[in-house]
């Protein structure tokens, strides 16, 4: 695994198979990064659309959703680390979340992703303390370049 930081607008990255970001399994999707994803790539329906109403945080805690994949839009991977937007994640939800990512970039074949410090700013976890290893844990084994953008 390549890491790769950068300032700047993670929006104008242009050399990624996909971006990637927190939400909650309510699709709030209205603070924060979050909002900036929803405002240029429509996060919120999309997620809606594709998990049509269906209760999956009560079957699985931490997991990730692909939206945008039928687009012009660069696809984004959704990490589903809580469950009300106003809740924290947990390194455990955090980590469940990654992985389903890691599997959902294999099938797909995406090898270089683009995000922000994930899982930090308003979830309050400490980005290169505590997210940063369990990102390095997952991705690890495969060749991905991560690009993770600071404003």
């Amino acid at each position: 695994m390549v890491l790769e930081e950068r300032k700047g607008d993670l929006f104008s990255c242009t050399d990624t198979d996909v971006f990637m970001q927190c939400v909650s399994a309510d699709f709030a999707c209205g603070a924060g990064i979050a909002l900036q994803f929803n405002n240029a790539f429509n996060v919120k329906r999309l997620l809606q659309n594709t998990i049509n109403g269906m209760d999956y945080w009560g079957k699985v805690k931490g997991f990730a959703v692909i939206t945008g994949e039928n687009s012009n839009l660069t696809p984004v991977i959704n990490l589903v680390t809580k469950e009300r937007c106003f809740y924290k994640p947990t390194l455990k939800t955090l980590h469940s979340a990654l992985y389903g990512a890691k599997l959902l970039c294999d099938e797909r074949g995406f090898k270089t992703i683009a995000m922000p410090h994930i899982g930090s700013g308003l979830d309050k976890l400490n980005f290169y303390c505590q997210v940063l290893p369990i990102i390095k844990q997952v991705f690890a084994e495969d060749y991905y370049k991560i690009i993770v953008y600071e404003l």
